[in-house]
């Protein structure tokens, strides 16, 4: 692979990439900032729109905005048409095989005249020429600053102006004596304004859910109470001052008695509709299993019925057959020849008209077998003129084509090696080729000695068989037969059990390659240094998170 990480490095320095002054040897000694930077002018060169959405090469120092950051890239890496799996965890943790992979699709994805344009031999003024234009459209297509976030130095992180990384002391102190007081007061960390701003974003937005489930609640229990008022029954009118007044207490009394016997009464009641309910149910259930036992009695009544007209008729046949054999059989006698003739008499008239369709069919064949051969010779002829004039235009189509490629060769800068990459190539089919003789090879060897295996054993279950039979017959008469009977028996399982070890063996030593390759492999992806980075913006979200709770508590402390 390192003739793929070197193309992949000349082309990243083409487009401009600034972290080949460092010791950058091959993709391995790639960081997350690195990948970053070539990641993000490579999709500038794929489409130049990208920029209003990812303005920086370098990821932002709070841990929030980084994966927002590397999150937007990957969602641009998707829109250039990516089918593999990229997220935030690839750009920042991702093994050497991913970023090798993406970078090829990316180097694929790039324009033409990008690729290249290095090597060029330009002349001073046209040097100055492009460099100017390429500075321009730089300033033209970038982002716009409102004044006081140039004077500030923020740079647009995709939602919030945050200070750039390399902001200083004297800056921040002559740009704003203010919030540099402020900030060396109460907030340890440069990165923290945006972060409490997302904060404070957080605090609004709970605020205002808050604020409408409560209005929501308050809602709902004004029009529960107003519901409640208008079921209330109207009061009934005052009676006449007739009858001297009660007291109060045992109308409440009986009002309460009232209210039970009626809650009673309501619950009897609906104890009794849920058991006529199950009743309906069960009646309805009765009813249609009685349809079904009524429709299954007629299908019986009328099958009963067709088998009884069927056993009259065939016992008013045997009758008739019965009562007059000789007759009977007569009668079918004379049936059987008169049924023979007239059987000889159409296979005669078939005869007749047979043989003379098959001599014409005959004839036919033989002149559709003439004309189908005259055809397909003519249909040959068609087909190879037309084949011919497709072969002529694919002729002048590939001429015109290599003229193509010749020009752009001619054009193309002299300053890649192509013969060193072809040889290369070369030598990897070589080897490849020589590699697949030798798998072949032993593959035939493995065919050859599993056929001796197979044979030998064959050979040697005959013999012990044949052996053991002859001692067998031989042992019940003489002990030293029997001795060697039972050698012979130990001698063959000790032999297969020599075999089935060594063919453990050979399974064990297989795996143990398995294993090895898989660590190998394992040892390829570089999980110790990604489990650092990961361990390291662990930490660093956990101080953030804790200076965001500081920064909450001082704050809930003031208010």
């Amino acid at each position: 692979m390192d003739e793929v990480d070197n193309l992949i490095n000349g082309a990243l320095k083409d487009i401009g990439c600034s972290f080949f002054d460092d010791e950058i040897v091959g993709l391995k000694s790639f960081t997350s900032d690195h990948v970053i930077e070539g990641v993000v002018r490579c999709l500038w060169a794929c489409d130049p729109a990208t920029k209003a959405t990812i303005p920086s090469l370098k990821l932002p120092g709070n841990m929030t905005a980084k994966f927002r950051t590397a999150t937007n890239i990957a969602d641009a890496i998707k829109a250039l048409g990516y089918k593999v799996e990229v997220g935030y965890q690839t750009l920042l943790y991702g093994n050497t095989a991913e970023i090798r992979r993406l970078f090829i699709f990316l180097i694929e994805k790039l324009p033409k005249e990008t690729i290249g344009e290095q090597h060029k031999d330009l002349s001073p003024l046209d040097s100055l020429k492009r460099e100017a234009s390429h500075q321009l459209k730089q300033d033209l297509d970038a982002l716009w600053t409102p004044a006081f976030c140039r004077r500030l130095r923020l740079q647009w992180d995709g939602r919030f102006w945050c200070p750039d990384e390399d902001w200083s002391e004297d800056t921040a102190f002559h740009a704003h004596p203010g919030l540099w007081l402020e900030g060396k007061l109460s907030i340890p960390n440069r990165d923290i304004p945006a972060t409490v701003l997302e904060a404070n974003s957080s605090l609004l937005s709970l605020d205002r859910i808050t604020y409408g489930l409560s209005a929501a609640l308050l809602e709902s229990l004004l029009h529960r109470s107003e519901s409640t008022m208008r079921s209330r029954p109207p009061l009934a009118p005052k009676p006449l001052a007739s009858k001297p007044a009660l007291s109060p207490k045992p109308d409440l009394q009986g009002k309460s008695a009232e209210n039970e016997l009626i809650e009673e009464l309501k619950t009897k009641l609906e104890t009794l509709l849920d058991q006529a309910a199950e009743m309906r149910n069960r009646v309805d259930q009765l009813r249609q299993e009685e349809r079904e036992l009524r429709a299954a009695r007629i299908a019986s009544e009328k099958t009963i019925q067709s088998k009884q007209s069927q056993m009259q008729q065939s016992e008013s046949r045997f009758g008739a057959l019965l009562n007059d054999p000789d007759g009977s059989l007569q009668r079918l006698q004379k049936f059987t020849t008169e049924s023979e003739q007239r059987l000889a008499d159409l296979e005669a008239k078939w005869d007749e008209v047979r043989i003379p369709k098959q001599q014409h069919i005959q004839e036919l064949r033989q002149r559709l077998r003439q004309t189908d051969g005259v055809q397909r010779m003519m249909a040959e002829a068609v087909g190879m003129r037309e084949k011919c004039g497709q072969i002529d235009e694919e002729m002048e189509t590939k001429k015109v084509f290599v003229g193509q490629l010749q020009k752009e060769l001619e054009k193309m800068g002299k300053g890649l090696s192509r013969s060193a990459y072809t040889k290369r190539i070369l030598e990897i089919v070589a080897s490849v080729r020589k590699q697949r003789e030798e798998i072949d090879r032993v593959l035939d060897d493995n065919r050859t000695v599993q056929k001796e295996i197979n044979m030998l054993t064959g050979n040697l279950e005959r013999t012990f068989t044949a052996a053991e039979e002859r001692l067998y017959k031989d042992a019940q008469k003489d002990e030293i037969l029997q001795r060697a009977y039972r050698l012979l028996v130990n001698m063959h399982e000790t032999c297969g059990q020599l075999v089935a070890a060594v063919e453990d063996t050979g399974h064990l030593s297989r795996e143990l390659e398995e294993l090895q390759d898989q660590i190998e492999t394992e040892s390829q992806k570089s999980t110790d240094t990604n489990l650092e980075r990961l361990v390291n913006d662990f930490c660093q979200v956990r101080q953030e998170n804790e200076l965001l709770l500081q920064r909450l508590k001082m704050a809930g402390d003031n208010y």
